[in-house]
């Protein structure tokens, strides 16, 4: 519990700080503090094969051609379901076998549509995405909050179900099975303050039937969302549970935040447990998607990016 006693520190001293810079105040309208709403921009069907060949066959795209065509306030990409699927099936075993020199990965793209339409953010409060869902759309807090926290429990069962395929520790597997629990509940309590507060949660669709990814894939995912944006979440949520004015959001974020700590432990355990597992191509992939996503925290959270991840 290293890593929580960490958080902890960087909570405090972010919540002392009296900036808010890193929690979310109880009267955005944002996505946490002042990041903007999504937006969205039209791209080619050239510049979405580049980015699924930066960053693997999947939804969230957040490589260099993503930073390029979205502001630079917004460099996480979220590309369309149905490209994606086209790419998957053209790929199968995409990721099973990355370039020697760690580079683009070698693809087989759709040529249709030959324009395309992808949604540029900046990330949400709490939660894990997973291959299939993109950040939620809305400009409201609280029914974003707990969007992402019903996608986290998909993300964990994806999760637990793919370090089962890989042979990983049962350890491994009961934590991640804990954590799906865990976000069943987040997602009652943050659906519940939005509504309160005159929200109208939307929660995802049923995720498809999952295929087991290639552990590269799996471990991409969990540096990413794990890693770096579960790491980050869960010092949002201690700083809420201090600062936030909303004595219920207080309430709330301390249970939350306690659960979110355990769930970056869990991102660095199966880390550890993985990258040993990659080929040397496969671990610099890995290490790049994670740079990628910790740059993009501290263009908007330099101070707490710094301090977490420095």
């Amino acid at each position: 519990m290293r890593l929580t006693a960490k958080l902890v520190r960087v909570a405090a001293l972010v919540a002392a700080a009296a900036t808010g810079a890193a929690g979310c105040s109880s009267t955005s309208s944002g996505g946490c503090g002042d990041i903007p709403p999504p937006t969205t921009v039209t791209i080619t069907s050239a510049q979405a094969c580049q980015m699924i060949e930066e960053t693997g066959v999947q939804t969230g795209s957040y490589g260099p051609t993503c930073r390029q065509v979205c502001p630079s306030s917004q460099p996480g990409c979220t590309l369309p379901a149905s490209y994606v699927s086209q790419a998957q099936a053209l790929n199968p075993g995409a990721g099973a076998s990355p370039s020697d020199d760690g580079g683009l990965l070698a693809l087989t793209c759709p040529t249709s549509p030959a324009t395309m339409t992808v949604t540029c953010t900046s990330g949400g409060c709490t939660g894990r995405l997973t291959e299939g869902y993109g950040a939620p759309e809305g400009a409201e807090r609280l029914t974003n909050m707990a969007y992402l926290e019903a996608v986290s429990v998909h993300a964990f069962e994806r999760l637990e179900r793919e370090l089962g395929a890989h042979g990983a520790p049962p350890s491994l597997l009961r934590e991640a099975q804990r954590a799906r629990r865990d976000e069943v509940r987040h997602t009652a309590m943050t659906a519940r303050l939005a509504r309160e507060r005159g929200g109208s949660p939307r929660l995802p669709e049923a995720p498809a039937p999952f295929r087991a990814r290639t552990l590269l894939e799996m471990a991409i995912e969990n540096a990413v969302e794990g890693c770096v944006r579960e790491t980050y979440g869960a010092v949002q949520g201690l700083v809420e549970a201090q600062i936030s004015r909303d004595r219920g959001i207080r309430r709330a974020m301390k249970s939350i935040a306690a659960d979110e700590c355990r769930h970056a432990e869990l991102a660095w355990a199966v880390h550890a447990w993985a990258m040993p597992r990659l080929s040397e191509s496969g671990r610099l992939q890995v290490e790049r998607a994670m740079k990628d996503a910790i740059a993009e925290i501290a263009a908007r959270d330099p101070r707490t990016a710094s301090l977490l991840f420095s």
